[in-house]
Order: C-alpha cells, then structure tokens, then sequence
C-alpha cells in the first residue's frame, strides 16, 4: 500500500535559476544498446524513469550525470 504523507512547502520565491541550480545535480542519463532516457535521483541508488526508457531486455544501464560529467 502506498502511504502519502503531507510535506511543509517552503513560501520563498524562486526564480529560474535558484530551481536550476536545486534540480539539475539530481537529472540523469540512463543508456545502454537499445534504449536511452532521463530520469533523476530521488535517494540514493534510486532512480525515477519512464517505463519505455528500462523496457529493453537489457537489465544494463550505463548511468551518467551532466552534474559530474
């Protein structure tokens, strides 16, 4: 069963580049022979994709980050 819990909501304002800056280090690319994707981490050793991007029959991914090249 999936448990959802509220969470507080900070009231400060963001512009573009403060969202930038807060969300890119966590944007990864996912590849291997037959598929390629997005996805970003949202703890560590786990990774929110699209299903189409880890549908291939290759379970290996080679997984890069533009935040650490």
């Amino acid at each position: 069963s999936l448990k959802i819990s509220p969470q507080a909501v900070s009231k400060d304002k963001l512009d573009t580049e403060d969202i930038a800056s807060k969300t890119l280090p966590s944007i990864v690319m996912l590849k291997n022979d037959s598929s390629n994707g997005s996805g970003f981490v949202v703890s560590p050793g786990l990774i929110i994709t699209n299903r189409h991007v880890v549908s291939s029959r290759d379970p290996r991914y080679q997984i890069t980050s533009p935040s650490i090249g």
